[in-house]
């Protein structure tokens, strides 16, 4: 637990903890937290089967660093166990610094009487108490009075270098309840270099009021825009996302394109990438739509939206899914990481699963799919193909065999999750064949749409819809 006493009505006080060392000592911090609060969830010894609609209405500040908003959360049970207490996710505060971050000033209820709640965690955790329990079948709704610092971004959220806006995790999201109990996992902001998300799909109303000269994009589609004197008011719906994201810039370009019955809305930032680079990243996902659903089954959604990935100041740049979009850092001579966040989009954002626990479950199947696209393209995956293997055998010489390992803050077991998993999957693949193994691919998929998986329902999953024994292979990579 970070340094400080948890506090009724407000944020984590005391002392702030010392930014751990990298390495070593960080992964087993990290990962202690993680197997600490991960799973063991208050009081609640049951799953909860629980649906949100959010209401978000924001104000846009780019000169003075904010995002204001005001935020409204019903929550359906759709289960038979009753809870008393809905956790939160402040996800932004992962990547936040101490005087940029995501604060909660009012929580109240539908009445508009306040709620108790209790911040914890490096503030990425909002506990809040229930003023009667949520019944099987019954409804809540909790407001949020919030303000978003925009952070110098460092990695995924915040302004980059360019004067993009990232804000992928800007709002207060409904934490999942399975088996394990509330999803309370957290990181120290000092050191995590990942996000470690899990979440349930949801229903999304966003607004955003910000300065006429911002462009926005969003993973819902843009139900009107109206300007007034030197503001845009965006407005935007989304049904069945796992999360909601914004992003917004002065310098967006429009492109537009049709997938078979996808609609594609590209805004990439001209001060970034080229024309010639903007089209040829639009036909690339034009032939990667036509490629998965070809292998995996139907796109989730009626629309793509794409956007410029953030760059930051310091590191390298940073490419991102969510449902129906990603924002993306175009590289030159291969689309291997446009294909793999296009990938997530059934790898994750389909069928989802706890990057904390299971992030080789979208990991790997998205490394994998992006190596099968850049192939059936006519790119070089072949070279791509022989170093995963070197980097699989490397990390698994280091005593990293298995791939069903939890996440840690500082990334430590990326190679785990994409290398390796995808030359697990691969070994699947060869066993049975390309062509039985899409058909198991797409089978998984239409089984677990818009649910959550884990490694063991991967396993089962596969002992019984496989053609052949595939067991040896799965005790190489798996620990059951």
């Amino acid at each position: 637990m970070p340094a400080g006493t948890m506090h009724r009505h407000g944020r984590l006080m005391g002392k702030r903890g010392v930014g751990m060392r990298k390495g070593l000592y960080t992964a087993i911090t990290a990962l202690f937290a993680v197997l600490l609060l991960t799973g063991c969830g208050g009081e609640q010894a049951e799953p909860l089967d629980l649906r949100a609609e959010y209401a978000i209405d924001a104000v846009l500040e780019p000169e003075a660093e904010r995002l204001a908003f005001t935020q409204s959360v019903t929550v359906r049970n759709g289960g038979d166990n009753a809870t008393e207490e809905l956790w939160f996710q402040l996800r932004a505060n992962r990547f936040a610094a101490e005087d940029a971050k995501l604060t909660v000033s009012s929580v109240t209820g539908a009445d508009g009487e306040p709620l108790e709640y209790e911040l914890s965690g490096y503030d990425q955790l909002c506990r809040v108490a229930l003023p009667a329990p949520l019944e099987g079948g019954g409804t809540a709704t909790v407001n949020f009075t919030c303000e978003l610092g925009i952070p110098e971004c460092a990695r995924l959220l915040g302004t980059d270098r360019y004067g993009q806006i990232h804000l992928p995790y800007f709002y207060a999201q409904l934490a999942v309840c399975d088996e394990n109990g509330w999803d309370r996992s957290f990181w120290n902001p000092d050191d995590a270099e990942t996000d470690g998300r899990y979440a349930v799909p949801a229903d999304f109303r966003l607004a955003v009021t910000a300065p006429e000269s911002y462009a926005l994009a969003s993973n819902g589609e843009l139900v009107s825009r109206e300007t007034g004197v030197g503001l845009t008011r965006w407005e935007f719906e989304a049904e069945n996302r796992r999360e909601i994201m914004l992003t917004a810039s002065e310098n967006y370009v429009l492109r537009e394109s049709d997938a078979g019955d996808v609609h594609i809305t590209a805004l990439f930032d001209s001060t970034v990438n080229t024309p010639e680079e903007m089209d040829a990243a639009v036909e690339a996902a034009e032939f990667g739509i036509e490629y998965f659903e070809g292998a995996f089954g139907p796109y989730p959604y009626d629309e793509l939206v794409m956007s410029t990935g953030a760059v930051p100041s310091t590191g390298m740049p940073a490419s991102l899914e969510s449902s129906g979009m990603f924002t993306i850092q175009l590289e030159r001579g291969t689309n291997y990481t446009l294909y793999h966040e296009l990938a997530h989009q059934w790898f994750y954002c389909l069928v989802g699963n706890s990057e904390v626990t299971d992030c080789w479950l979208d990991e790997a199947f998205a490394t994998w799919a992006a190596y099968l696209c850049m192939e059936a393209a006519g790119e070089d995956a072949d070279t791509r193909w022989e170093l995963c293997e070197m980097d699989a055998e490397n990390i698994a010489g280091r005593g990293y065999r298995y791939i069903n390992v939890p996440l840690d803050g500082a990334d430590t077991f990326k190679i785990v999750f994409y290398e390796r998993g995808a030359m697990f999957l691969r070994e699947l693949e060869e066993a049975v064949g390309r062509d039985e193994f899409l058909n198991f691919v797409r089978g998984y998929c239409e089984e677990f749409a818009f649910e959550n998986v884990s490694t063991a329902d991967f396993a089962e999953y596969l002992s019984a819809n496989m053609p052949a024994d595939v067991s040896g292979i799965v005790a190489e990579y798996i620990e059951l």
